[in-house]
């Protein structure tokens, strides 16, 4: 079945290029801060958090407000983390992205996803 959702994408700018530069410690350290910064900030907006891939997280929402607030939140919290590191190369950088459509949930290995035009945009 089929249902309109706020879909929210978020990854860190040129990690593939962190990644050769920093050591596997530094990387922790920014995947870390990151996901504490998501995870926190969906539970006090009311998204969803279905999956994280490396430095990408996957969330849904049920309406605009809670989808826009949980962007503007992460993207503030973690440019106060950008702006206590001393080189570039360790900021988080991050980028948002936010969709609205049809998707419909998918339970496979008794994990939650979904699929649909909304989440391949």
């Amino acid at each position: 079945m089929s249902e309109k959702k706020y879909i929210i994408f978020t990854d860190l700018k040129d990690f593939t290029y962190k990644n050769a530069l920093l050591t596997d410690s530094q990387i922790s350290e920014i995947l870390g801060s990151f996901e504490k910064i998501v995870e926190e900030t969906a539970q006090s907006s009311n998204i969803n958090i279905i999956k994280s891939i490396g430095d990408a997280y996957f969330s849904v929402g049920e309406n605009p407000e809670d989808a826009f607030y949980f962007a503007q939140t992460i993207l503030q919290e973690s440019q106060k983390y950008d702006a206590m590191q001393r080189i570039d190369v360790k900021k988080i950088s991050l980028r948002v992205t936010i969709t609205y459509g049809d998707i419909s949930q998918h339970t496979a290995l008794n994990l939650e996803d979904y699929f649909g035009e909304a989440i391949n945009l």
